[in-house]
């Protein structure tokens, strides 16, 4: 499917220049952070303590107790940054002009260590798009970015990064999971149209999946397309009855109440109640 069916333009926002398809965000102030400081020992505590009346002494250690060891552990050294290394080797890799690949591996890389080591969701953010944007053909940075802006609350980037990614998978349930999640960022950025031309996809792509059918149907329903909702809903119900009779109920009576008038509808319902036992449900739906 093209672009034009995704409503996406494939380009994101304010690309990067060396990027013309997914725009990347500013870069950090310094790859590299300058070196950490030691640990230098504490010094021991000084304390007064009365010995006669009118009488101090100023005495080493706590309370006059002698220290068998001291508090801390010598420092051996710097403190490791986890992230050094990564960013050091992106460094590299970036000034070295490496293969898109090999540089987007690391920015990816990046990405999992700010959210692994310091729970940083604006770096790990960052870093992510970054990788998208040395490698737009890079799946998992896609999708990364992808959840990431969604999770800082830009939903519009979201969908862009979602949208790029469903483009590149061939197999049809991973390309509908894509999609899915597409949509859902198109509908938080106010992309109705997007969102559900996503969620047809989707459809399209695994039509014996009645979930998705369920969904779109769903979809159609809150943007007025009640004739396509209700043929959606049918077709889902039907394809839930083989494994999720009760599912097939849920959905049929959701129409139903869609759409009261519809004969078929309540024709279908009437007839999944009667064929799971609801005899007398079923003769209240005619």
């Amino acid at each position: 499917f093209g672009d034009d069916q995704l409503g996406w333009t494939g380009t994101l926002p304010q690309p990067m220049p060396r990027s013309p398809v997914i725009a990347a965000p500013a870069p950090r102030a310094s790859i590299i952070p300058q070196e950490r400081g030691s640990i230098a020992p504490p010094k021991l505590m000084q304390s007064i303590r009365p010995l006669t009346p009118g009488q101090t002494v100023i005495e080493q250690g706590p309370l006059g107790i002698e220290p068998v060891a001291p508090w801390f552990p010598e420092a051996t050294g710097a403190l490791d940054d986890p992230l050094d290394a990564i960013e050091r080797r992106i460094a590299s890799l970036e000034q070295s002009d490496a293969a898109a690949p090999e540089r987007s591996r690391a920015w990816l890389e990046l990405s999992r260590a700010f959210r692994a080591h310091h729970d940083s969701l604006d770096e790990a953010a960052r870093a992510a798009r970054e990788a998208a944007s040395a490698d737009p053909r890079n799946e998992q940075a896609l999708e990364a970015a992808a959840l990431a802006c969604s999770a800082m609350g830009e939903p519009e980037l979201a969908y862009a990064y979602a949208a790029a990614w469903a483009e590149l998978l061939d197999d049809p349930v991973l390309r509908a999971r894509a999609l899915v999640k597409a949509s859902e960022y198109a509908t938080r950025a106010e992309k109705d149209a997007s969102s559900l031309r996503c969620m047809r996809l989707a459809t399209d792509a695994v039509p014996d999946d009645p979930l998705l059918g369920e969904r779109f149907a769903r979809a159609l329903a809150t943007r007025g397309d009640v004739p396509g909702a209700l043929r959606h809903a049918r077709l889902a119900a039907e394809r839930y009855r083989r494994l999720r009779p009760e599912a097939a109920r849920a959905v049929l009576s959701w129409a139903t109440q869609l759409a009261p008038e519809d004969a078929e509808v309540a024709t279908d319902y009437a007839s999944a109640l009667a064929s799971d036992g609801y005899g007398e449900a079923a003769v209240a739906v005619i």
